[in-house]
């Protein structure tokens, strides 16, 4: 139990910022990363990981085979990535989204309209393999 809570630790220490990322990912598009299904246009330590995207990794992490090995990888994946936080402003987008796909009937998986409220709240280009974010509009998605 000692390595989960350091990871904890670990994991709110390395939240940053930066204006100078073009792309954030989703779970599907770093799961077949790591899998060697998909390649990415960047290093993942240039491209921007939303606050969901760490919650469902770890989340899956604790329920698979080997959770202290896998979050020790997903520690050190995380540490050097770029974690785009959440905040009012995400809070925002995220109502308006919500609200306009259940006016046009679309509706998407509920950490994902969180994904893309942060996509388009900063600007990035979503890698994915989820092909339900075409219904976002205005959401620029990059052909994975």
């Amino acid at each position: 139990m000692r390595s989960l809570q350091s990871s904890r630790r670990s994991l709110s220490r390395s939240t940053r910022v930066t204006g100078e990322i073009e792309f954030a990912v989703d779970t599907s598009f770093v799961i077949a990363l790591l899998k060697g299904k998909a390649v990415s246009p960047h290093s993942l330590t240039q491209i921007g990981f939303p606050v969901p995207v760490v919650g469902e990794l770890r989340y899956g992490v604790l329920g698979g085979v080997d959770p202290a090995r896998r979050l020790a990888e997903l520690e050190r994946l995380i540490t050097s990535a770029i974690v785009v936080p959440s905040d009012a402003g995400t809070a925002i987008a995220y109502a308006d989204l919500r609200h306009r796909l259940k006016t046009a009937g679309t509706p998407l998986p509920e950490n994902d309209i969180w994904i893309a409220a942060t996509c388009l709240q900063h600007g990035l280009m979503l890698l994915t393999l989820d092909r339900h974010f075409d219904k976002v509009e205005g959401l620029r998605i990059a052909a994975a």
